[in-house]
């Protein structure tokens, strides 16, 4: 088996997706901070039922048909790269990059050859771990399961993606559904705005563990219907764009992904 070159082009595309076999690797919720580099779920972001994503193996955006749970990338970056990517000292440039959590590492990246992808098409949509595995795998309350219904009542994408296909680009402008439809998922941004706020305020949950509880806010995941949100002295407002974030239509050929 040829050995990696250490360019980082997989760890820069994304981190991996987690699956059962991996949930062993995760600190658990209560291990106090050690000298190593911390795996928890801080270090973790949810893709939630519904969502728009790449699939790298057969390279096309499909909507989630069950939510996964990812290593996110680090904080502040506008991009998929995985946060624990580092670049080794003296190494040769291109040919230098290691990884935090390398005796650690995922199954997905354990199996990525890039020489070969059959290791990994073969891995990549089996068995993967949801929220409530890596809850219980890391000992996490328990009580924060009831998060994940009282908040999908209301921020489900397949709630979202009906009302999303009257807004976007270029369908109905200015109709009374279009205006019916921007305002219901205005509502829908605020709510998710305001449970999170409560998780922290009232629940004492780290602000820094909604993205794995919570999946990515609304604010974020809007583009891929081609719309964006902007805010003008607290007022909420949406924008259309022609295409979504992932640089093509949403609905590529006139094919409905959300049927």
């Amino acid at each position: 088996m040829p050995s990696c070159k250490r360019c980082g082009q997989c760890c820069r595309l994304g981190g991996p997706v987690l699956h059962r076999g991996d949930l062993g690797l995760l600190d658990s919720f209560e291990a106090p901070a050690g000298e190593g580099t911390a795996f928890g779920l801080a270090d973790l972001v949810t893709l939630r039922q519904g969502e728009l994503v790449r699939d790298d193996v057969i390279g096309t955006l499909t909507p989630l048909e069950a939510e996964c749970v990812k290593i996110a990338p680090a904080p502040g970056r506008a991009d998929w790269q995985c946060r624990f990517l580092l670049r080794v000292p003296g190494a040769v440039p291109g040919r230098d990059a290691g990884c935090a959590v390398y005796e650690r590492r995922p199954a997905q990246c354990r199996a990525l050859d890039c020489g070969d992808t059959r290791g990994i098409a073969a891995l990549y949509g089996h068995d993967r771990a949801s929220r409530t595995d890596v809850m219980r795998a890391v000992g996490a309350p328990e009580e924060w399961l009831a998060l994940f219904p009282a908040y999908e009542e209301t921020c489900a994408y397949a709630r979202i993606a009906p009302l999303a296909k009257l807004v976007m680009p270029p369908i109905n402008p200015g109709t009374p559904a279009e205006k019916e439809a921007t305002e219901a998922l205005l509502e829908t941004v605020r709510y998710d705005i305001a449970f999170r706020k409560l998780c922290v305020e009232r629940g004492h949950i780290p602000e820094g563990f909604l993205p794995f509880l919570l999946g990515r806010p609304l604010s974020e995941t809007l583009d891929m219907f081609g719309l964006a949100l902007t805010r003008d002295n607290n007022r909420l407002a949406l924008v259309r764009r022609s295409r979504g974030s992932y640089g093509g239509p949403v609905f590529p050929d006139g094919k409905d992904l959300y049927r």
